[in-house]
């Protein structure tokens, strides 16, 4: 599962919108990602443009 350092997440929600499953989402200005809907495609990880997000 893909997760989330969230000193680097900037809330810009570009990996909510890129996530195929709809298991990312903005919660206080940080993505959150639910594991039990990620199927680690990282979809997300490459969307990123703050490299918040590792898979």
């Amino acid at each position: 599962m893909a997760t989330v350092v969230k000193g680097l997440c900037q809330g810009c929600g570009i990996c909510t919108q890129v996530c195929p499953r709809g298991a990312i989402r903005i919660i206080a200005n940080v993505a959150v990602i639910d594991g039990d809907m990620c199927d680690d495609c990282e979809e997300c990880v490459f969307a990123c443009p703050n490299g918040s997000i590792s898979g």
